[in-house]
Parts: structure tokens; sequence; C-alpha cells
């Protein structure tokens, strides 16, 4: 009887063994499993934070052109440019001559390639230049 109590002994100290083998495996794919997820979770915060140096450093683009927008689109900064980098002149013969009446058709204007403009078109088209030129002329 002795010879079987002291298998079991062996077999329940191998048991233990086992176990303590199958935790110890367990605890080590954990922690390997939150190393992972450590380098894992730096790389996305690396990302992250060059996304928002990239979305701050586009803000200051935007913020530039702004202004670039601004200031080159302002009369006096366009007149500049166009007489000083393009040669431009202003010439002082021209005049604008506006017709009193409201019963006249308006006319067709012809296009490119031989065809006319409808003439509903052609009161659009007169309209925008009549409030283009009137902003222009206010302005200066």
């Amino acid at each position: 009887m002795r010879c079987c109590v002291a298998g079991r002994r062996g077999a329940n100290g191998n048991r233990k063994g086992i176990i303590a083998l199958f935790f110890g495996v367990m605890l080590l794919i954990m922690l390997g499993g939150l190393v992972i997820m450590r380098l894992y979770v730096s790389n996305l915060e690396i990302t992250l934070s060059e996304i928002r140096s990239d979305i701050v450093a586009k803000e200051e683009e935007q913020a530039h052109l702004v202004k670039e927008l601004a200031n080159l689109t302002s009369p006096s900064r366009i007149y500049a440019r166009a007489s000083t980098d393009l040669g431009m002149t202003c010439e002082n013969g021209v005049r604008v001559v506006r017709v009193q009446g409201g019963s006249v058709e308006p006319c067709v204007a012809e296009g490119l390639e031989g065809g006319s403009v409808d003439p509903g078109k052609a009161n659009l088209i007169g309209l925008l230049i009549d409030t283009v030129t009137s902003k222009a002329s206010a302005r200066q």
C-alpha cells in the first residue's frame, strides 16, 4: 500500500507542477500582451501627436493665406501690382455711358463659336457686369 500512497503523492505533486507551469505560461502570455499593447498605444500616441502638429501647422498656414488674400484683394494692392509688375496704366479717356429707357430690347451677344447667347442670359451677364463695375467704381 505504501507504493500506491507514494504514487499518489508523486502524481499529486506532478499535477501541482503542471498547474503551476500552466499559470506561469499564462502569466507570461498576459504580460507579453500588456507589453505589446503598451507599445501599440505609444505608437498611436506618437501618430496622434504628429497629426495634431500637422493640424496646428495647417491652421497657421490657413491664417497666413487668409491675410495674404485680404492683402492681395484690396483695390490699392491690385492697382499697385498692376502698375508695377504688369506695367498697366490708368487711361483718363475711358467713359462709361448709361442709356436711359425702359422699353429697349436687350442686345443679343454673339458667342465665341458664332452662336448667339440667350437674351435672358445676356440680361444676367449685364446685371453681373453692372454690379461688379459699380462695386469697383465705389471703391475708387
